[in-house]
């Protein structure tokens, strides 16, 4: 259904120029939404504008070619509505307003809007959110990318093309070529999604394309490694540096629970001695803010003091500065590619990645008796219940609490002699009834 726009003109008073003039602004109404913007217009008798007829009262040149120039923006307005509804469906009073001014509705394109929400995040990366989540914002995109100009033939696509079809496709997309997970392809589809829902607020579109898609996460055990696999990277020579400097990083974050990027930000700020000389970590988790407390064990002092003693901190190192990072952490992406080379390397039939490195620790310290609540406060949990799901697939601790179990029973079941076994009796007649036992 075509809605009719309306439009006037008014003087805003209440906010004179700086010299002293007063502008004409414009006023349009579309469906009942209402809209003001500017004209150019700039006049200096506002006791002159007549509100009733959204003009000049006077005859003056000045006001002559003042009433003529409103006259030519009401024809625009009307020209330029009327376009847009050749081509849209919906017309929003935004719309009549850009196209006015000249602004391209081409603009708004799937990948032009995915752009604008990255330097959202860029921004947003200085306070709030880390470069990491920026990055896979980015990530996204080149998906998207990929996903339109091998299905569609594209490079990009209008917002308004962006349909329950397109979406579903996505998704599909994701899961086969795109080589991702489910949860991953979950990750995906929701920053997707955030651009559809500013295209919605901005009134790019009307309706929403994830409508009735449901995007929920499917609950899976943590990937870790054992005391042995774990024991047969430590022990494997590499000759390529990068991998050695990989191996290291990944079996100290097996060693503390930190994560990924916890592990890029550790400092020496970060490593407190008490006044007993223990050396623990304490450190703010970046992903939630919780404090971790993760005392040091030898093992990973000794990788500490390695890169200590290296060239890559002491050269970014001035003097006593401590804000320093002390391991050479290669990009997310880049370690995980590293990680599978080192598993293949080590005969590792695991899909190896940085996080496996801190569900390993948290397998690995319920498995040598340390109690959930210590590791809940190692890791850095905002809740117990996530400490819970690594005790639950530990195999190897059952059987161990099993055989520490039988040792103790006391209890010795002895074979029964044949000869002293009490025979029964073959039946008993009680009122016609026939009880065999």
């Amino acid at each position: 259904m075509k809605h009719k726009m309306s439009q006037t003109f008014f003087i805003r008073k209440t906010r004179p120029n700086k010299d002293g003039s007063i502008t004409i602004m414009a006023r349009i109404t579309i469906n009942h939404k209402t809209l003001d913007f500017t004209t150019g217009i700039n006049i200096h008798t506002p006791e002159l504008w007549n509100p009733t007829l959204n003009r000049m009262n006077t005859k003056r040149t000045q006001a002559i070619e003042t009433n003529n120039t409103l006259a030519l923006i009401e024809k625009k307005l009307e020209a330029t509505y009327t376009t847009l509804y050749q081509t849209n469906t919906h017309i929003t009073v935004e719309m009549v307003r850009d196209a006015f001014h000249g602004k391209n509705q081409d603009q708004y394109t799937l990948l032009t809007l995915f752009d604008k929400l990255i330097k959202q995040k860029k921004a947003l990366a200085k306070t709030i959110i880390t470069q990491d989540t920026v990055e896979k914002y980015q990530c996204t995109k080149k998906k998207v990318q990929h996903y339109l100009q091998t299905t569609y033939k594209q490079k990009d696509i209008h917002i308004k093309e962006v349909n329950y079809d397109f979406i579903h496709n996505y998704e599909i997309y994701l899961l086969s070529d795109g080589g991702c997970g489910h949860n991953t392809m979950v990750r995906h589809m929701r920053y997707l999604k955030q651009v559809i829902t500013d295209a919605l607020k901005c009134n790019y579109i009307t309706r929403d394309p994830f409508y009735n898609i449901t995007l929920s996460s499917k609950r899976t055990n943590p990937k870790y490694l054992t005391e042995t696999e774990l024991a047969k990277i430590l022990h494997t020579p590499f000759q390529n540096k990068i991998l050695e400097q990989t191996r290291d990083i990944f079996i100290f974050c097996s060693l503390t629970g930190l994560s990924y990027i916890d592990v890029k930000h550790l400092t020496p700020r970060h490593i407190i001695t008490d006044q007993n000389g223990k050396e623990y970590i304490l450190k703010d988790r970046k992903k939630t803010g919780n404090q971790s407390f993760i005392p040091l064990l030898s093992q990973a002092k000794q990788i500490i003091e390695k890169y200590l003693n290296t060239n890559y901190y002491q050269n970014n190192n001035n003097q006593e500065n401590t804000n320093n990072t002390i391991f050479p952490v290669a990009p997310c992406q880049c370690m995980n590619r590293y990680l599978k080379e080192i598993a293949a390397l080590c005969g590792i039939d695991k899909n190896l990645t940085s996080h496996c490195g801190r569900h390993t620790c948290a397998t690995l310290m319920l498995t040598k008796g340390v109690s959930i609540e210590s590791v809940s406060k190692m890791l850095g949990h905002t809740d117990i219940k996530t400490t819970q799901i690594y005790a639950k697939i530990l195999n190897e601790k059952v059987q161990a609490e099993i055989s520490e179990v039988e040792s103790k029973l006391n209890l010795t079941l002895t074979t029964p002699n044949p000869q002293n076994q009490i025979q029964p009796q073959l039946s008993k007649q009680i009122k016609g009834i026939d009880y065999r036992y």
